[in-house]
């Protein structure tokens, strides 16, 4: 991760600062698999002791090419606007999909700098946001191959399965926009205060191996899924009802409520999977549309 920043007073009141960086991410991962059966001695607990060895060698290699910016317009140290921007290169999508750009705008007016505020309120400020981000997905997901079975081989004979997950060769990277309102109040001296946050948040395209009929010969689906959407708010109470030299008391009381629904989904499916737990007791959690 190789990045540069630059500082400079654009006039005597508006200050910028610039981060121009460039990042690498390489994954390499070389896993080996033994299994022996049929012990030819009781407890022997060895490789050389099985009657049937097998071995199973998976290569795994991911890389993320990303460059970006940051500007931070700083106004008089009562106004700020970040701007960001960030393209990404990645070798798990599909040529012609793997590039995406995705960026930021954040407007904060901290307005008790400049308004004539009553003697109880301390601090204000309001800010306004917009994101995106964007997400590629695992490695090989968009081909469907072949796999070792294992307890193979036998009297020589190796064997092969196809996957039982089916690849697309058309995956599109995954897409969030948010969108954040909020404002920040601090009461008598900053002993009181309170926090206030509405946001809208839209995930498009996102990337999910979705179960299928095994009739068609596979048994889960790579597919960019849909739409959802979470809307919520948060709210945060904090208050220093003691202060002294030597000893203060903070105390900080926050709520917050979501609500998650699904706005879009891909034709021929009627649920969204939301998380996926692997292993012997693997679960899915999905959300069905009404």
């Amino acid at each position: 991760n190789l990045y540069a920043e630059f500082n400079t007073k654009l006039t005597d009141r508006l200050n910028a600062t610039l981060r121009v960086g460039h990042e690498v991410f390489q994954e390499e991962r070389n896993s080996l698999n033994n299994r022996g059966d049929e012990f030819n001695i009781p407890q022997f607990f060895q490789f050389s002791n099985t009657r049937q060895l097998s071995t199973i060698q998976n290569l795994r290699e991911r890389r993320l090419i990303g460059v970006y910016g940051d500007l931070l317009l700083s106004y008089d140290d009562f106004l700020y606007l970040n701007v960001t921007g960030r393209n990404d290169w990645t070798s798990t999508l599909p040529a012609g999909n793997n590039s995406f750009f995705y960026r930021s705008y954040n407007l904060s007016f901290v307005f008790s700098e400049v308004l004539p505020l009553a003697e109880v309120l301390s601090f204000g400020k309001i800010r306004a946001s917009y994101g995106e981000v964007g997400k590629d997905t695992e490695p090989y997901l968009t081909s469907t191959v072949y796999e070792k079975e294992l307890g193979f081989p036998i009297d020589g004979v190796l064997a092969y399965s196809r996957a039982k997950i089916r690849g697309n060769a058309e995956l599109k990277p995954e897409r969030t926009t948010t969108i954040d309102l909020g404002t920040e109040l601090r009461f008598l001296d900053n002993r009181v205060g309170l926090e206030f946050t509405w946001y809208k948040s839209n995930s498009k395209d996102q990337i999910f191996q979705v179960p299928i009929s095994e009739t068609t010969g596979y048994a889960l689906l790579v597919e960019n899924v849909g739409e959802i959407e979470n809307r919520g708010i948060e709210l945060i109470l904090s208050g220093s009802p003691i202060r002294r030299t030597n000893f203060q008391w903070d105390m900080l009381v926050n709520f917050s409520r979501n609500r998650n629904r699904v706005i879009d989904i891909a034709e021929g499916l009627d649920e969204f999977p939301v998380a996926e737990q692997f292993g012997d007791s693997g679960s899915t959690v999905t959300m069905k549309l009404k």
